[in-house]
């Protein structure tokens, strides 16, 4: 790798190359959430830009990575007691988790393990694998970050039960 920098993320450290991160992300166009009509992705959207105005959006510049260019966003549904919504969202930067485990899915199960809370309504998992990565991210080791959030539905359409 290129200029490698050193991180610890909570209970994982990772050896990242935060300038070909950006360099990769340059080159894509959009993220995934800005690519997709569905009024969940809308609703992440419309919420991005304050989500990561705080302390992830800082964790996540220093690994190269563009809190505009998803890979993928997922809405999950309500929590029945709070009405908000759980939605994650998946960032790939150039590099590995050198200490600590990368969270999987468990086996025969696909569950995947809670995320380790940042604040009351922001998580974070890091993982080794990514197959849904933008392709300037093909064929490199990657570190994907996934960012938990429990966001209000904002936009004027109607929320999904």
């Amino acid at each position: 790798m290129g200029d490698d920098v050193e991180l610890e993320i909570l209970h994982w450290r990772v050896r990242v190359d935060a300038d070909a991160t950006r360099a990769a992300y340059a080159v894509v166009p959009r993220g995934g959430a800005d690519t997709c009509e569905c009024d969940y992705c809308r609703n992440w959207v419309a919420q991005r830009d304050a989500l990561l105005a705080g302390p992830i959006g800082a964790l996540l510049a220093q690994l190269g990575i563009d809190g505009s260019r998803d890979a993928e966003v997922v809405e999950y549904g309500p929590e029945l007691a709070s009405g908000l919504r759980h939605y994650e969202a998946w960032y790939d930067c150039i590099g590995s988790i050198v200490a600590g485990r990368p969270v999987r899915p468990a086996p025969g199960t696909g569950v995947v393990p809670a995320a380790t809370a940042l604040t009351d309504r922001v998580g974070i998992r890091l993982t080794d694998s990514s197959p849904l990565a933008h392709a300037p991210f093909a064929g490199k080791a990657l570190v994907r970050v996934e960012i938990t959030a429990r966001l209000p539905w904002i936009i004027e359409a109607p929320p999904p039960s």
